[in-house]
C-alpha cells in the first residue's frame, strides 16, 4: 500500500463510525487525516529505494509524529483519533500486520566511525545551554530542538539513534514540530544544525542519504509477505472509535 490517500482512505474506514457518516463525510476525514500519512511518507525523496522507511516507518517514529501533530487529531466531524493509532495502521498495512522497530532498520547497518563522535561528551543540557546563549530566546523551546533530536536514544544504543534524526531531513522535521522560528526570530534550522554539526564534529549537516548508504536493503523492508522485521512485532488490528 504505497500511496497517502490509500492509507488516508483505510483510516476514515478503521477508526470512524461508518454507519453514521455518509461517504462524502468519509472522504473529508481521509482528507484530513491525509497529512499525517504523507509525513510518513517524505522521507521517500532521501534515497531511491525503500531503505527511507527506516528514517520514519518504525513504532518509535510515533514519537515525532505525535510532537507534531499531538496525541490526537480532531476531525471536522468530532471525531478525535489517536495519531500514534494512525502511524501504527500505516506500518501495518506497509508490512502485513508487523510493526518495525527502529532497531530493526539500525542493527544491521554497517556502522561508521563518525557516527559516533563526541558521544561521551554531549548532553542535553550542554546543548541547551551552548544554543541558549548562542542564539536566545526561550530556553524550554531549545530544550525541545534537542530532545527531538535525540529521541532514538530511548531504543538505539548512543550514537546509533543519530541516523534517524542528525541530517537535513531530521532538522526538517523539528521545524514541522517546532516552527520554522524561535520565537525571538531565530531559524529553528540554524539551532538544530549547530546540535547536529557538534555532536557529528563536522562543519556540515549530512543529508539523510549519507546514512541511508550504509543500511543493507533487506526483503523485509520492501513489504515481502515471506520475511519479517527481526522483532516480528504484531499488533491486533482494533477498531478504534475515538468520537466523543
Amino acid at each position: 500500500m504505497a500511496k497517502p490517500l490509500v492509507h488516508a482512505r483505510s483510516s476514515a474506514r478503521r477508526f470512524l463510525p461508518a454507519a453514521h457518516l455518509p461517504p462524502e463525510q468519509l472522504e473529508q476525514a481521509a482528507a484530513e487525516i491525509l497529512p499525517v500519512h504523507q509525513l510518513m511518507d517524505r522521507s521517500k525523496g532521501a534515497t531511491g529505494h525503500n531503505g527511507h522507511r527506516a528514517l520514519l516507518h518504525h513504532a518509535d517514529a510515533g514519537f515525532l509524529l505525535e510532537a507534531i501533530y499531538g496525541h490526537e487529531l480532531t476531525l471536522s466531524c468530532g471525531a478525535r483519533l489517536s495519531v500514534r493509532a494512525l502511524v501504527e495502521q500505516h506500518l501495518q498495512e506497509d508490512f502485513h500486520g508487523c510493526i518495525p522497530t527502529a532497531s530493526d532498520y539500525w542493527r544491521t547497518a554497517r556502522r561508521q566511525t563518525w557516527w559516533f563522535t563526541n558521544t561521551a561528551r554531549e548532553t542535553l543540557e550542554a546543548h541547551s545551554d551552548r544554543t541558549h546563549r548562542r542564539y536566545g530566546g526561550p530556553r524550554t523551546v531549545h530544550q525541545r530542538i534537542h530532545r527531538l533530536l535525540e529521541y532514538g536514544a530511548v531504543t538505539l544504543p548512543h550514537g546509533l539513534h543519530r541516523a534517524l534524526t542528525h541530517h537535513s531531513f531530521g532538522v526538517w522535521l523539528v521545524e514541522q514540530a517546532v516552527g520554522e522560528t524561535l520565537p525571538n526570530g531565530t531559524p529553528t534550522r540554524a539551532v538544530a544544525a549547530d546540535h547536529i554539526t557538534t555532536d557529528l564534529d563536522r562543519p556540515d549537516v549530512p543529508d539523510a542519504g549519507e546514512w541511508l548508504e550504509h543500511l543493507p536493503l533487506l526483503a523485509w523492508m520492501n513489504g515481502s509477505r515471506r520475511h519479517r522485521p527481526p522483532s516480528n512485532r504484531h499488533l491486533t488490528p482494533t477498531r478504534k472509535e475515538i468520537a466523543r
